[in-house]
């Protein structure tokens, strides 16, 4: 098991590469400007206005923030499917790190916005080709490493994914979250689930002010 970055880190302590700069990000450059308007890396200020804006940022694009590290250590898991995609910015992302990824959500971006039992009401735009399905999907991709970036808390999508893709064969999974606090992702089901898995690596990554994100890579067989 490799663990690496022991202790929490957050987004107002990276440090970009080339990495980042061949990968058309927006988050991760709104960040920055936020945090060059306060005062920079490491700013106590910049961290506090980086935190005030989270959920007007995740509402445009996603949960958690791509960075060209956390991007790698993902897209060399390829190929991937992803459950609960959201607005398909990770995705889009992985797939510019060159990875090869099937997306999927319940409701993708792009549905009809006056029925409310049909839409995705968290995001509106969509940066990628992010297929309906629901959780089932991880079935029909047991040769893919399943991803799941943040499931939605205290909601089965993530251990039903996870379950369904188990039981077809499938051989690794990749969660990204805040993995100590079941309340704010996924069910309790799902984080008995991951105890059950072999680790293969994990660790914290350059997420929001104020929590403790990790990525969590483990095999299920």
């Amino acid at each position: 098991m490799v663990i690496e970055n022991p202790a929490p880190i957050d987004i107002t302590d990276y440090r970009p590469t080339g990495a980042d700069d061949r990968i058309h990000n927006p988050l991760l450059k709104e960040i920055r400007d936020i945090m060059d308007r306060f005062g920079g890396s490491g700013s106590a200020k910049a961290r506090t206005f980086v935190a005030m804006e989270r959920q007007s940022l995740i509402g445009q694009y996603a949960f958690a923030i791509p960075t060209a590290d956390t991007l790698d250590t993902v897209a060399r898991r390829s190929p991937l499917v992803e459950i609960g995609a959201g607005s398909g910015y990770w995705a889009m992302c992985l797939a510019a790190a060159g990875a090869d990824i099937i997306a999927y959500d319940i409701f993708p971006p792009g549905g009809d916005p006056f029925n409310i039992s049909q839409r995705n009401w968290q995001f509106r735009t969509s940066y990628f080709d992010v297929r309906k399905g629901d959780d089932t999907a991880a079935a029909e991709h047991p040769d893919r490493t399943l991803f799941l970036c943040w499931p939605p808390p205290e909601n089965p999508m993530g251990s039903r994914a996870l379950d369904a893709y188990i039981r077809a064969g499938g051989h690794t999974v990749i969660v990204i979250g805040q993995m100590n606090r079941p309340v704010v992702m996924g069910d309790a089901r799902l984080f008995e689930m991951l105890k059950e898995l072999e680790v293969i690596e994990r660790r914290f990554i350059h997420g929001w002010p104020g929590f403790a994100e990790e990525i969590v890579i483990s095999q299920c067989r």
